[in-house]
């Protein structure tokens, strides 16, 4: 007020810069929601000081909640299945040890309120603050994503391999069956014929003028030669200690 006049005084400075830094800002911010929709990741934070917990509507779908509902740890951890939930504790009990490294890994079910049963990935970091000598914890920050695909693979594939062990092992039991069959056959059947043709041809060898008994000579000695590979054939096909002994005395 000046000589009973009422004066305004305005100050004017350029905000450019700021207001172009808040621009890029939003965007990227923006660009950072996009990314996290697309990929179904929501993000949560968890003051540990208040005990407060903020979620993204993503994250709350993922515990099938609605974008609504007031979300506390009361609440996420009534639906952690009752099977994981101490597995969860542990690992945030972990990540907020000022002593740790405060990440933040854990892969754990969920029960939706229908009786759902989802697979969630949860992976985060703590932060902390310095007070004196003492690092006390103050946030846990991360993301959660639905797994339960990924789970289903790994079940289906660990079911797939236990049913190929099992159809492996059956194989090979067949196998050995059939090489057992074999080497009986060759040690009782072939085996004992062949012992009666070497018998039946020295009986004939010893009744036999001289020109003839060289030829049963040599018939009993490839006879022989033959019996003899097929004794060979048989312990290599189903050695006998296997089935007499067992598996440790046949070894020794």
């Amino acid at each position: 007020n000046v000589g009973g006049v009422p004066l305004l005084i305005q100050f004017v400075r350029d905000i450019s810069q700021r207001k172009a830094a808040e621009t890029v800002l939003l965007e990227s911010e923006a660009r950072l929601r996009l990314a996290a929709e697309a990929a179904e990741i929501g993000a949560w934070d968890w003051d540990a000081v208040n005990n407060a917990l903020t979620c993204s509507d993503r994250s709350r779908a993922l515990f099938g909640l609605s974008p609504e509902a007031q979300v506390d740890c009361a609440l996420f951890y009534s639906r952690v299945h009752s099977e994981d939930r101490k597995r969860v504790r542990a690992a945030a009990c972990t990540a907020l040890n000022a002593k740790g490294t405060g990440e933040y890994a854990i892969d754990a079910r969920c029960v939706w309120p229908d009786g759902t049963v989802r697979w969630i990935s949860a992976r985060g970091r703590a932060f902390f603050e310095s007070g004196g000598q003492r690092r006390r914890s103050r946030r846990l920050i991360g993301i959660v994503r639905d797994i339960t695909e990924r789970k289903q693979r790994e079940t289906d594939l660990e079911r797939s391999n236990v049913e190929l062990r099992c159809l492996s092992t059956h194989l090979q039991l067949a196998r050995e069956d059939e090489r057992a069959r074999i080497a009986r056959e060759l040690h009782d059947e072939i085996g004992q014929n062949l012992t009666a043709s070497i018998l039946h041809l020295e009986a004939m060898l010893r009744s036999a003028g001289s020109a003839f008994s060289m030829r049963l000579e040599e018939c009993s000695a490839i006879i022989g030669q033959t019996l003899s590979a097929v004794r060979d054939l048989s312990l290599e096909l189903r050695p006998p200690q296997l089935h007499t002994s067992g598996l440790t005395a046949s070894l020794r």
